[in-house]
């Protein structure tokens, strides 16, 4: 499995958990849009940080993830984010529940 792929992964159970489980939808649901963003966004970038600090600790063997952790590569990070966060919101606006 790719960085990429976990990243993915992680982006899109993080939609589903706050459009679907109640315990985080009911939460998430009663903040304003912009504080519903940035929080997304700080949780999306926890999760691709945190495949990348997977994959760059050695344990990333465990998923079939190896990742050189030099200069190119925290690039890289940034990369995971972008699409961590396309999926993220592509999953939400998809599954949102409506009325």
């Amino acid at each position: 499995m790719s960085v990429e792929s976990l990243t993915t992964i992680a982006a899109a159970i993080l939609a589903f958990l706050f459009e679907y489980i109640p315990g985080f939808q009911g939460w998430y649901g009663k903040l304003e849009p912009v504080y519903k963003k940035l929080l997304m966004l700080l949780f999306v970038v926890g999760a691709a940080g945190g495949v990348f600090a997977i994959a760059c600790s050695g344990k990333g063997e465990l998923f079939g993830v190896q990742v050189v952790c030099d200069q190119k590569s925290a690039g890289e990070l940034i990369y995971l984010v972008l699409l961590a966060i396309g999926v993220n919101q592509g999953v939400s606006r998809l599954t949102k529940k409506t009325g």
